[in-house]
């Protein structure tokens, strides 16, 4: 995680993909007593695709949900070109507000050169199918090779 609570302090991250999304997490360590109040003193923040504004979305309303809150997100990008996503934070109080940037999640256009870059695969990749029996498909033979490290928790 990154943090700042410096205003107008923007990050910008250039991908060749179709989709991203920018996660954050809430700092309420030095917010007001009541959750409306926790909500209206947090950090704000704009985003940007190549100088274009996207919607921002609001924190989570369960002011303790700190972590994995989206911030902002966009689909439909073309795939012939590489982006470049900004986000700059608002900082109306540099005392009592922090902005934490988490992490930033991307679809590759096919051909994007993902080198060096960490890859997630979960549910929510539409080329991942499973059947009921949750046996890859659709054709035998296919494959996929993960390199990985495993972690035990005691």
């Amino acid at each position: 995680m990154h943090g700042t609570n410096q205003n107008n302090t923007s990050f910008s991250f250039t991908f060749e993909g179709d989709f991203v999304s920018v996660w954050g997490a809430k700092d309420t360590r030095k917010t007001g007593q009541s959750d409306a109040d926790k909500l209206v003193t947090l950090p704000r923040w704009q985003c940007q695709i190549d100088g274009s504004s996207i919607p921002s979305i609001d924190y989570l309303t369960q002011i303790d949900r700190l972590t994995n809150n989206i911030l902002c997100e966009t689909r439909g990008l073309s795939t012939s070109s590489p982006h470049t996503l900004t986000l700059t934070a608002i900082i109306d109080d540099p005392d009592t507000q922090t902005f934490w940037l988490d992490k930033v999640e991307y679809a590759p256009a096919p051909n994007a050169n993902v080198t060096g870059k960490v890859i997630k695969v979960d549910s929510s990749d539409q080329n991942i199918r499973y059947d009921n029996t949750r046996n890859w498909f659709p054709n035998l033979g296919n494959g996929i090779l993960f390199h990985y490290t495993k972690t035990n928790w005691c």
